[in-house]
């Protein structure tokens, strides 16, 4: 297994950034959705192992109440338990309080050493942004990279 510093995943992940959003896609600088960016950085982090392709709908998160996201990331990523969000960790969220948790992206230390957020999203692609409180709410899981 190849350990990476935190310093080493950032330049893999901000490489990504402005890398259009597409679904179900994970290729830099063409197109990736959330859990494309995602599984890009693991694979370019983990050479020796991947994260598999799910497949889902654009919106499957209304059409059920099950947590498939969770449970999938779950079964392949050592979780971490529920303490502080520290950078280089893999992020889950949920965006609408009745609904699963859908969105991922990955936290990194910025400028004076403020976490940001890097994720995708429709309409933007991949960005970075302040790790703001309103995104720390709806933090589910945290997992190691």
């Amino acid at each position: 297994m190849i350990v990476r510093t935190d310093e080493e995943i950032a330049v893999i992940a901000r490489a990504w950034l402005g890398t259009p959003f597409v679904h179900q896609a994970s290729m830099k600088g063409q197109g990736a959705d959330c859990l494309g960016f995602v599984r890009g950085v693991w694979q370019e982090v983990h050479a020796d192992r991947a994260i598999p392709k799910m497949d889902y709908a654009p919106h499957w998160f209304e059409q059920t109440c099950e947590e498939r996201l969770l449970d999938g990331l779950s079964n392949y990523l050592s979780i971490c338990p529920n303490a502080e969000i520290s950078s280089g960790r893999i992020l889950l969220f949920r965006l609408f309080r009745k609904y699963p948790a859908q969105h991922v992206g990955l936290s990194l230390s910025g400028a004076a050493n403020k976490l940001t957020l890097i994720h995708s999203i429709a309409g933007k692609g991949v960005v970075e942004v302040p790790m703001s409180k309103n995104w720390q709410a709806r933090l589910v899981a945290q997992f190691r990279i």
